[in-house]
């Protein structure tokens, strides 16, 4: 807020007027419009509010065109306080709707005032106005961040859901494909035949064996034909 104090004036608040001004044009500070208002009558402070940038949203060639125009027009409105009510009322009546002279070829000569007295309304309200609307802006601020970490969790908690089922299935296809390879196993050996052992026999033993024997019958045939 710009502004000084102007010697002889009563410092009570409630003797000042402010006038609102709803159109301030691009490129105009507090400097000019304080000298242009000044001409017709005391002013005590000047506070003019800067356009908001352009919020992150749509295409960034938009934001940008928006930011562009924001810079360019610099100040979107703004408050004037004189020393006394008396002369910020008649200030508001003679100029509103009116070009804003100036020199003649001075870049806002055309431009129309916007002004309009507010009474009963003093600088302390437009301070504690600002302070509220601060709040509100850091209220805004933190609820748009509470519900982006909102978010954030429930997509992570989603993710690791999504995990664990994953991790859930993939142990289930696991054990199917098990216990699968061991009932073709078992089917195949249910088909096979059991194969039981054997007798087995020495071979050389029986072939000894029945030498012998016909070793003897013959000994005794020849036994008998000689006797």
């Amino acid at each position: 807020m710009e502004g000084k104090a102007v010697a002889g004036v009563d410092g009570s608040e409630s003797s000042r007027g402010v006038v609102y001004v709803s159109r301030v044009p691009p490129n105009f500070g507090p400097a000019p419009l304080r000298a242009l208002l000044a001409k017709h009558a005391d002013v005590l402070r000047v506070f003019l509010q800067e356009h908001d940038e352009a919020k992150g949203t749509g295409s960034r060639r938009a934001a940008s065109r928006m930011k562009k125009q924001a810079r360019r027009a610099s100040f979107k409105h703004g408050w004037v306080e004189f020393t006394r009510k008396k002369d910020a009322k008649r200030v508001a009546l003679l100029l509103n709707n009116t070009p804003m002279g100036g020199k003649r070829r001075g870049r806002y000569h055309d431009d129309l005032w916007n002004i309009k007295y507010l009474p009963g309304f003093t600088w302390s309200d437009l301070v504690d106005d600002m302070i509220q609307e601060r709040k509100r802006k850091a209220q805004r601020v933190k609820f748009e961040i509470d519900q982006a970490a909102k978010e954030r969790d429930f997509y992570l908690s989603r993710l690791d859901q999504a995990k664990a089922i994953e991790s859930m299935q993939q142990r289930r296809a696991a054990r199917a494909t098990s216990e699968g390879e061991y009932a073709k196993r078992s089917a195949r050996t249910e088909r096979e035949p059991e194969q039981r052992p054997g007798r087995t026999f020495d071979h050389k033993q029986v072939d000894r064996d029945e030498a012998l024997e016909r070793s003897q019958v013959d000994l005794s045939l020849l036994q008998k034909l000689f006797s």
